[in-house]
């Protein structure tokens, strides 16, 4: 049921999981923003699994609201992003005379990386060989793994930190023996980045699988619990004309 207070409409899409700790800290996110950014009306669906889903939202939205900021929530420019979102908002809007405008996504480069970049930083050990990993889903989308390459590498010339390994879900267990061949644990200091926006099965998995190889390794929490990005999410919907 829709409780209308404003003219504008905020829709926040997700990738959608089986674990019901991505869509719990997907909404403590949203209501996060909602409580701090009272000029809208806020709504949510999913790419795939969750409910609602990007059609069954917009179709209820576009009858009763003038303005539909479309935000997705999405860390990588793959196929989710070009397929699932792009092409439905583009048909829906055909339909509405244009009322939903898709607001661009948070930029790794641009956005993410000089918050990430002194939160490593603020982890690094003095005389200790520092190495960073990163890790994200996987995709068949080559554009993926490029961001993820250039992400990190462009972290670790910043900070200057002496090992980085890169890996999608799935290609943990090459890492860990490459890193297990080539670090002495007693000298090492790891610290893993997974760039996944919000808690749920692959981050908890990732985790869990470097956390048994390396128990000294420090986990950096999933985007949606820091208050720079939630700050972020905030201006770009402010920013909006």
């Amino acid at each position: 049921m829709f409780n209308k207070k404003q003219q504008t409409a905020v829709i926040f899409c997700g990738h959608g999981s089986r674990n019901k700790e991505y869509k719990k800290s997907f909404l403590i996110f949203k209501n996060k923003i909602k409580k701090n950014l009272n000029k809208f009306d806020y709504f949510h669906c999913f790419i795939e699994i969750d409910e609602p889903s990007i059609e069954n939202c917009l179709s209820e939205i576009v009858k009763k609201y003038k303005k539909i900021l479309f935000f997705p929530l999405l860390l990588f420019n793959g196929d989710h992003l070009e397929e699932d979102v792009k092409k439905k908002i583009r048909t829906f809007n055909n339909l509405s005379g244009n009322k939903i405008i898709l607001l661009k996504k948070l930029s790794l480069k641009k956005e993410i990386l000089s918050i990430y970049q002194n939160i490593i930083q603020s982890y690094i050990k003095k005389d200790f060989n520092n190495c960073l990993i990163t890790s994200c889903s996987v995709s068949k989308n080559l554009n993926v793994r490029n961001e993820l390459e250039k992400y990190t590498n462009l972290i670790s010339r910043k900070i200057k930190i002496s090992w980085t390994k890169f890996c999608q879900f799935g290609e943990e267990e090459k890492v860990l023996s490459e890193l297990s061949q080539e670090l002495n644990k007693n000298t090492s200091n790891l610290i893993l980045h997974p760039i996944y926006f919000f808690d749920g099965f692959i981050y908890k998995n990732v985790c869990i699988k470097f956390k048994k190889k390396f128990k000294k390794i420090k986990i950096l929490r999933p985007l949606s619990y820091n208050k720079e990005i939630l700050e972020l999410v905030q201006n770009k919907l402010l920013g909006v004309n």
